[in-house]
């Protein structure tokens, strides 16, 4: 006997259980990444301008493959330094001076479910102050918008069992912004991060009797590089998110040749093990590709989760030197 739900009820529902990334519904609301490594700007703003060049990167994320409907996820990000001593400039001059710096970006990202899909774009600002020679702190900002959109099924195959979800329609738009603090130097870093700060409620159903909450999402990240040789580099990194009383830590490392080609493996608590591999090509172009092997429950329905991220470092100097190479 099909069971009768209240529209509204049901498409808040919805809502929630397409949004988490775990199995809980009390859970991570905003896309996730297995990338994040090769763009810490995406869960904290003030990565941007740590490097001497225009970073400009994109990525693609295909999560479950198999399952229908399954969250797919893709983003646009580029920032830049102003003012900033290049690491191509004279060493000497460079410790000496110990310049602050500025720096601007931009990030707009999406992610689809089924019906249910997220836009958002955002720019931002970031302050980095030198405290010596060698280690920076910087402070970041990111102000936009985010877009809920519930659409109606309209082929067969998409439909389901409840005529409320497939025609249920509608679109909510409210601002959105985060804040981090990034400490970092050429062998080390560390930061913290809030997302979805503002903690706003995106209204479900026309009557504005029900909506849903942005939580707030806090990050903790912190790598370090240890030189093997003057070829190789190992680097171990972890990632910790929580929002809502959901605590989720990434576990990873990394193997890094002659600053160009890389490999490396993660694992996530209640998700995923992770296997990773990448490589700059002209000093220039930056590739990463990656698997995620499903060991959640949805192991026996999943094919896995495919990600690639493209990048290109457009050079303001002769020579491209960044302390954010070793991550």
């Amino acid at each position: 006997m099909r069971m009768t739900i209240n529209k509204t009820l049901r498409l808040l529902l919805l809502f929630f259980m397409l949004y988490t990334g775990f199995e809980n519904v009390q859970a991570q609301q905003q896309g996730q990444f297995s990338q994040y490594m090769l763009n810490y700007y995406m869960v904290n703003p003030a990565v941007s301008g740590t490097e001497d060049f225009v970073d400009i990167k994109a990525g693609y994320r295909q999560q479950w493959a198999g399952i229908d409907g399954a969250p797919k996820n893709y983003y646009v990000s580029a920032h830049t330094p102003l003012g900033k001593l290049h690491g191509s400039h004279h060493g000497k001059r460079a410790n000496k001076q110990m310049l602050e710096h500025h720096s601007i970006g931009g990030l707009f990202n999406g992610q689809t479910t089924g019906q249910l899909s997220r836009t958002s774009g955002y720019a931002s600002y970031a302050y980095h102050l030198p405290l010596d020679s060698k280690h920076f702190l910087a402070l970041g900002i990111m102000a936009g918008a985010v877009q809920y959109s519930l659409t109606p099924t309209f082929g067969a195959a998409q439909k389901v069992d409840d005529d409320a979800i497939n025609t249920a329609n509608f679109s909510s738009i409210v601002p959105d912004g985060s804040i981090g603090l990034w400490f970092y130097s050429d062998d080390y870093f560390t930061g913290l991060s809030t997302t979805q700060l503002f903690d706003n409620r995106i209204n479900v159903d026309a009557s504005d009797n029900l909506n849903a909450t942005l939580n707030r999402h806090y990050y903790f990240a912190g790598g370090y590089g240890i030189k093997v040789n003057r070829e190789t580099k190992i680097i171990p990194s972890t990632l910790i998110k929580y929002s809502n009383n959901v605590l989720q830590m990434d576990l990873n490392c990394k193997v890094k040749y002659l600053g160009k080609l890389w490999a490396g493996a993660s694992y996530r608590n209640k998700d995923a093990i992770v296997f990773l591999a990448g490589c700059l090509i002209a000093k220039q172009v930056e590739v990463g590709v990656s698997y995620d092997v499903t060991t959640s429950n949805l192991k026996s329905y999943s094919g896995g989760t495919y990600e690639f991220v493209l990048g290109y470092r457009l050079s303001q100097n002769a020579g491209i030197i960044s302390p954010s190479d070793f991550w």
